[in-house]
């Protein structure tokens, strides 16, 4: 039989919401305990608290956008309200992980029914990354919750309200200002709402614009033409150049000093750019000159650019989350809450496979939104390279048809029900061995942790982190340094001062000056 007809109740959304709510809540209550992070930041994080702190001062830091602007200035507010206190907007994160929930949860009933909409909303709620991201002030959850503010809020084939429209437009719009790969999922959900009329394609396009002015207004202020950010460009020939791995890799004539965090990032890549071109470029131009490197290296190499795409495809399936700025598998082993949550993505993954043999029954057109919202993310992806938090987008809309798929194998006999569990474990286990051989820890997440443990204090850790980062990157200047502090901190000088023997060495070989590491981070 097909799905049971009818939308979730208000109870059930307002259940499953708190329950996330109170999952999220717990995540933050136990990271207060055990997380060296917890009070700090790593990169982009750091980044949006400090332009937070100069907005809610007053300041304007002026220049074109590089990073997505909305996450910063809503914060700048909440700072202005309550001081310089991350933890509130911590409290906000959860609160709005709570209502995304729900929305998917909602959604998903709207296509497969209120049993396949509960399970979905239970997949979601305990999705450990998406539990852990919480705990950082980083964009996904913001993103998210406008994203499927907008899914949730999309009106039925048959309705007929501009009002509505508009809403979801400017949903769109600022969604796009939390996350700039979200662009792409614009011209897709004008299209099905061309479908349903010039009025209804008018007035997303008119809410849609709204949403965007206020960046491109600040960026036309500020002399460019630029619609949101113009890291665009650089983020493209990062991942697409000669060498490229499929995740976050420095191409030739980059040091990872150069990206530490986005206002270095911004000045080195402007300064390359110049050396490059022989030209003082603005940041737009900046971006066109890197964005056309990628390009003319993709044309240049198709069977080597094809070749990263099916990589950056099998990455994207595998059950390894990528680490980035932060680690999920350190914070696992820290946090019994993350270590046991039951929803990760080779299961979300398979039971999404199930759920594609469900559509039969299902109105594609009430799936419109999320499968445009899913190919915007995937396309982020496959173009750029694959990370944890670049993946995450990915999840409440395979969430949804999750939620379809176990209800169809809860609910079905015979053949179908055997088909969906064959296809399932096939699937998950594709997943799993994708993963096969990947090393849960880089250099990178040594080095963050070993920065962790150097602001609170615990410097024997700092040390034995810095020591590992060194171990699997030898010349990775910042751990030396690391390394040196750490041990002057617990006044083992004559072992220091060979360690900076060392650290000035490379940094003569390297062509790059010692700074000091900020005390709350890089």
């Amino acid at each position: 039989g097909g799905p049971v007809e009818g939308a979730l109740g208000r109870s059930w959304l307002l259940g499953l919401g708190l329950f996330a709510l109170l999952i999220r809540v717990l995540s933050l209550f136990i990271a207060v305990q055990v997380s060296p992070y917890w009070g700090g930041f790593v990169v982009d994080d750091r980044a949006y608290h400090e332009w937070a702190v100069r907005l809610a001062g007053g300041e304007d830091p002026g220049g074109v956008f590089f990073l997505s602007p909305l996450l910063s200035h809503l914060l700048g507010q909440l700072y202005a309200f309550v001081g310089e206190r991350p933890v509130a907007w911590l409290g906000i994160q959860a609160v709005l992980g709570a209502f995304t929930t729900a929305a998917v949860a909602a959604v998903g009933s709207r296509a497969f029914g209120p049993r396949a909409g509960v399970l979905a909303g239970l997949l979601l709620a305990l999705y450990g990354p998406l539990v852990f991201i919480t705990e950082g002030v980083l964009t996904e959850t913001l993103h998210l919750a406008l994203v499927w503010a907008a899914i949730w809020a999309w009106p039925a084939s048959t309705e007929r309200c501009t009002g509505r429209i508009f809403g979801v437009g400017l949903l769109s719009g600022l969604a796009v200002l939390a996350r700039n790969y979200f662009i792409v999922a614009l011209p897709l959900w004008a299209l099905v709402m061309a479908r349903r009329g010039r009025t209804s394609l008018l007035a997303f396009l008119a809410g849609a614009v709204a949403g965007l002015a206020p960046a491109t207004i600040h960026n036309l202020a500020e002399g460019e033409l630029v619609l949101v950010t113009s890291s665009g460009g650089v983020n493209l020939w990062l991942g697409n150049h000669p060498g490229a791995t499929g995740r976050l890799h420095l191409p030739p004539g980059m040091k990872i000093e150069q990206i530490q965090d986005p206002s270095t990032m911004a000045s080195s890549t402007r300064e390359l750019a110049r050396l490059e071109t022989g030209e003082e470029l603005s940041a737009s131009g900046t971006s066109a000159h890197f964005r056309r490197k990628a390009v003319d290296w993709a044309l240049g190499h198709p069977l080597p650019f094809l070749r990263l795409v099916v990589t950056r495809l099998g990455m994207t399936l595998e059950a390894f989350e990528h680490p980035g700025e932060r680690n999920y598998y350190q914070a696992a082993r820290l946090s019994p809450l993350l270590r046991w949550t039951p929803s990760r993505w080779p299961l979300v993954l398979a039971l999404a496979a199930v759920g594609v043999l469900g559509l039969r029954s299902v109105r594609l057109t009430s799936l419109a939104p999320v499968l445009s919202a899913a190919m915007a993310a995937l396309t982020a992806l496959l173009l750029f390279w694959v990370s944890d938090r670049f993946r995450l987008p990915l999840v409440p809309p395979l969430v949804v048809l999750a939620g379809g798929g176990l209800d169809l194998l809860l609910r079905e006999r015979g053949r179908l029900r055997v088909q969906g569990v064959v296809l399932a474990i096939a699937v998950a286990a594709t997943s799993l061995g994708l993963s096969a051989g990947r090393e849960r820890e880089t250099y990178m997440s040594h080095y963050n942790l070993g920065l962790q443990y150097r602001r609170v204090g615990q410097h024997p850790m700092a040390e034995a982190e810095a020591r590992r980062a060194m171990e699997l990157a030898p010349d990775y200047l910042r751990a030396h340094q690391l390394l040196v502090e750490s041990l002057r901190a617990q006044d083992r000088l004559e072992e220091a001062v060979e360690a900076s023997k060392v650290l000035r060495r490379l940094a003569r070989e390297q062509g790059l000056e010692v700074q000091a590491i900020p005390r709350n981070g890089r």
